[in-house]
């Protein structure tokens, strides 16, 4: 203020913006209006189509989590880092692990072959199978009815 009254003119640089102040119905109000063009309601993606104000104001109105839901918006599927597994690559894996004696169970492969096994064949039983594996033969636990049988026979 004293500038002022000294006759003194304020240059372009001395003026800055003041951050917009966001309320929780404007960021959800943003955020149905982002997804509705298509830009997922994640950290990662509204930063990179340079909504990184927005970001901010999510945070500190407690998160992604809170306002998705209250945007009655859906959680974005997970996206792996890794691109999926081709067809044909599953199937070698799939032998090669057989060959060398490697686990083929559900619970003991990488994930990333699990899911190019199920995204290609529909299961990961279906992608075994597909390989020429008895997938009963691979598995951790036996099913009951051959157990079942295996005790009826002894």
């Amino acid at each position: 203020m004293l500038i002022r009254g000294a006759g003194f003119r304020r240059s372009a640089r001395d003026v800055r913006e003041r951050p917009h102040r966001w309320t929780e119905a404007e960021i959800v109000r943003e955020l149905r209006r982002l997804y509705s063009a298509n830009v997922p309601p994640t950290y990662e993606d509204l930063t990179a189509a340079g909504h990184l104000p927005l970001v901010r104001a999510i945070q500190n109105f407690g998160g992604m989590q809170k306002l998705r839901r209250l945007s009655g918006l859906p959680r974005p599927r997970a996206r792996s880092r890794q691109p999926a597994l081709e067809r044909d690559a599953v199937l070698a894996e799939i032998g090669r692990r057989h060959q060398a004696g490697e686990a083929l169970a559900w619970s003991t492969i990488p994930m990333r072959l699990r899911n190019g096994g199920v995204s290609h064949f529909g299961s990961w039983l279906s992608a075994v199978a597909a390989a020429g594996i008895d997938y009963d033969e691979v598995r951790m636990r036996r099913r009951l009815d051959s157990k079942i049988s295996d005790l009826s026979s002894a």
